[in-house]
């Protein structure tokens, strides 16, 4: 039964893009209810809810998303956009150490040599060069 299902994913896909929170998450929600194990709505809904500073239910969407994202493979930009989004709720509400787990994996960044330690399993410091984030360009100063 994917008719219904897509008018209502798309038109909060319109709302999500148009930045129209109530109406995206009126649409979002009605695509779950219709297919609940399609994992696209759930992060749309994410978004939109970590937009809107609803930022406990925006990590339980966004787990829900990942969770039910079967084949990494087939919806990689999805699960890994899921992990990023979350990643940064984390982040910002203190969560560090979990943030890390979901974003460093998808993203393949290493974390070792960054302020605050972390890594976990590294306790030496990492020099400058090792890291794979590289600090932007200073224009203008010698």
């Amino acid at each position: 039964m994917r008719f219904p299902y897509l008018p209502n994913f798309y038109m909060g896909l319109v709302h999500t893009l148009g930045r129209d929170d109530d109406e995206a998450l009126r649409y979002l929600l009605k695509a779950i209810e219709i297919d609940p194990s399609n994992p696209d709505p759930y992060l749309y809904s994410g978004q939109v809810l970590f937009r809107s500073e609803k930022t406990h239910e925006a990590i339980e969407t966004l787990r829900e998303s990942i969770a039910l994202t079967k084949n990494p493979g087939r919806n990689n930009y999805q699960v890994s956009n899921a992990e990023y989004i979350l990643g940064q709720i984390l982040l910002k509400s203190g969560s560090r150490k979990e943030a890390v787990q979901h974003i460093a994996p998808r993203f393949r960044i290493n974390w070792n040599g960054l302020p605050g330690g972390l890594h976990p399993a590294r306790r030496s410091p990492v020099p400058p060069s090792a890291h794979c984030i590289s600090p932007p360009p200073r224009f203008g100063h010698t």
